[in-house]
């Protein structure tokens, strides 16, 4: 084996579940795709799981031991190279793994070819990234000790001169193009698009399926005084300033006096990974956190993301509990409308939340908050199923400067969802 696709999922206590896909290549490349969803319900995992199965040969379910093995080592041989993973793997997947302990048995795992780092040009890496790979190679092992396939080993492989105006000149042309497709000749060909798994297309065929996507949504099927409409109400977002720091005062709910170190950012993040992937770590660490600082709001967040996980039971009473200490603490108040959208049975009654009521009285807010707050946000409209508002929050999602990491899973999540929606509207047609 020297290429695999690999699901792992977890279920919560609350029936839902966290998967993640990884596409990983043990020749050189390591972790190169990485797709995941947090907390999603057991048929949205389920669909999402038949249709990785159905264009897939081979699948099987084996013992997680053996693909945290393949991950791993494919990981760190790629690392060991010099070649970067993917983004989100390296800031949010590798967390959905076990720690790569004793406690993991160790199972040998062959990466490169014959000794050798091999790489596989594909349809999926473009001409640029593919002379990126080569020289990091040739740095890391130096010339004629990696192999490749599709040239000899690189040296007569003309660098790509494109630079990011090429793409936006690409979009432009490929939007026009579609511009002057009749509307059931765009259908047609967006019903194709989709007979194949998003996973499975190459990058230049996922760019061509979104294009084609956002040209259908606001020329044939969006209602453009309905968009505006929904821009103008939530403009508090796109305009609210979104402050480097993640870990600040403001977002932990202390004083502006108090020193926050770097040890304790890395605290505060590994808690919040291992509440999904670990609950019986996150506890201990929880329980090291509040010798640390106490009562505070963020640990009484951190808490209730905890207790979703462990004793979903006790979780309405602490939820008002905590509330009750801090009523303006905008990620409390985040929690208490997540659990209203849980137990609202009927959608009509759904109220979308208020930016400004959420975060009343603050000039800036932090990455994390923003992202808290659109993920909150976007289950409602996911779950309304109004392609308009999806619209709308998807045009306000490209104008926020928030860090890679969050804006990568908001605008894929958003990105999908459209998809999905767009692909029941027209099937239906």
């Amino acid at each position: 084996m020297c290429i695999a696709q690999i699901v792992i999922a977890r279920i919560h206590t609350n029936g839902n579940i966290t998967w993640a896909i990884y596409m990983v290549e043990l020749l050189c490349r390591g972790v190169n795709e990485t797709l995941y969803q947090f907390n999603a319900t057991k048929e949205d995992y389920e669909d999402t799981l038949s249709l990785f199965i159905e264009h897939q040969k081979n699948i099987k379910k084996t013992d997680y031991v053996l693909v945290h093995n393949i991950l791993y080592a494919a990981s760190e041989y790629a690392s060991g190279l010099g070649l970067q993973q993917h983004k989100d793997f390296t800031s949010v997947t590798q967390y959905m793994l076990e720690e790569d302990t004793d406690d993991i048995k160790l199972i040998k795992i062959e990466c490169g070819r014959n000794g050798k780092p091999l790489f596989i040009q594909s349809d999926s890496v473009t001409t640029r990234e593919e002379q990126k790979i080569i020289n990091q190679l040739e740095k890391a092992v130096g010339k004629g000790n990696f192999n490749v396939i599709g040239g000899e080993d690189g040296s007569d492989m003309d660098t790509d001169e494109f630079d990011e105006e090429v793409d936006e000149s690409f979009t432009e042309e490929l939007d026009n193009e579609y511009t002057m497709m009749g509307f059931e000749e765009k259908r047609a060909l967006f019903l194709k698009m989709n007979k194949k798994d998003f996973t499975k297309l190459t990058l230049e065929q996922r760019n061509r399926l979104i294009i084609l996507t956002d040209n259908i949504c606001l020329l044939d099927v969006c209602d453009y005084d309905k968009i505006n409409d929904l821009l103008i109400k939530w403009k508090a977002e796109k305009e609210i300033e979104i402050i480097d720091d993640d870990y600040t005062t403001e977002l932990l709910g202390i004083a502006p006096d108090r020193i926050i170190s770097e040890e304790d950012i890395a605290d505060f993040i590994e808690t919040d990974f291992q509440i999904q992937e670990s609950p019986r770590k996150a506890a201990k660490l929880l329980k090291n956190l509040r010798k640390r600082w106490g009562n505070i709001p963020f640990l009484c967040y951190l808490e209730l993301k905890y207790m979703e996980v462990k004793k979903p039971k006790e979780l309405e009473s602490m939820l008002k509990e905590y509330i009750t200490l801090y009523p303006d603490y905008p990620l409390l108040k985040l929690e208490a409308y997540r659990r209203t959208i849980i137990t609202t049975e009927d959608p009509n009654k759904i109220i979308i939340l208020d930016f400004n009521e959420i975060f009343r009285g603050r000039n800036a807010i932090t990455n994390y908050e923003m992202f808290e707050f659109q993920v909150a946000k976007l289950s409602v409209l996911i779950g309304l199923k109004d392609i308009n508002k999806i619209e709308a929050q998807n045009i306000i999602i490209d104008d926020l400067s928030v860090k890679e990491e969050y804006l990568g899973f908001i605008g894929s999540t958003v990105m999908l969802s459209k998809i999905k929606l767009l692909y029941n509207y027209l099937v239906l047609l």
